[in-house]
C-alpha cells in the first residue's frame, strides 16, 4: 500500500492575480496608508474594518513603493503613493513634534521586535537612536504636581 505525502491544497485563484482581484477603491486605500507610513499588519486591520475584506500583509507590501515587492504598480498607483506621501509629509511637518513621536514610534517598534527575536545589537542601536530622539524631551513626574492640576 502506498502513502502519498502530497500537500492538500484549497482551490482558488491562479498565483500572481491577487492584484487584480482587489477593489480599486481597496487598492487606493492600501497605497494610501502605505504612503502615510503605517504597518503592513496595521493595513491589514484597517481594510478588515473598512472595507470587510482579508487582505495578507504580503498583499498589502505589494502597494508598498517603500517594499522590494512593491515595484509592479501600475503607474497610476505609483503617482497615488508619491502624492499622497508628500501631503502626509508636509501635514507633519505643520504640527510641532509630529515627525519626531513618528520616529520615535518607529524605533519603539524596532527594539519591541529585535528583542522578541533576540537580536541585542539591534535592540541596542534602536534604544541609542530612541535616546537621541528624546534628548530634548522634559520628564514631568505626574505624582509631584498633587493638587495642583485644575478639577475637571
Amino acid at each position: 500500500m502506498a502513502v502519498s505525502f502530497a500537500k492538500k491544497t484549497k482551490p482558488g485563484p491562479a498565483k500572481g492575480t491577487a492584484l487584480q482581484l482587489l477593489p480599486v477603491d481597496v487598492k487606493r486605500f492600501i497605497v494610501q496608508k502605505c504612503a502615510q507610513y503605517e504597518r503592513a499588519a496595521d493595513v491589514v486591520r484597517m481594510v478588515k474594518d473598512e472595507f470587510g475584506l482579508e487582505v495578507a500583509t504580503s498583499g498589502v507590501n505589494r502597494y508598498n513603493l517603500d517594499h522590494p515587492s512593491g515595484a509592479k504598480l501600475s503607474p497610476e498607483l505609483v503617482k497615488l503613493f508619491y502624492t499622497t506621501r508628500r501631503e502626509f509629509e508636509e501635514e507633519l511637518t505643520k504640527i510641532p513634534g509630529m515627525v519626531r513621536a513618528k520616529r520615535i514610534e518607529r524605533l519603539d517598534g524596532i527594539y519591541h521586535k529585535a528583542v522578541a527575536k533576540g537580536d541585542l545589537k539591534t535592540a541596542v542601536a534602536a534604544m541609542v537612536a530612541l535616546r537621541r530622539e528624546m534628548e530634548n524631551f522634559e520628564v514631568v513626574d505626574d505624582e509631584q504636581q498633587g493638587d495642583e492640576w485644575p478639577a475637571a
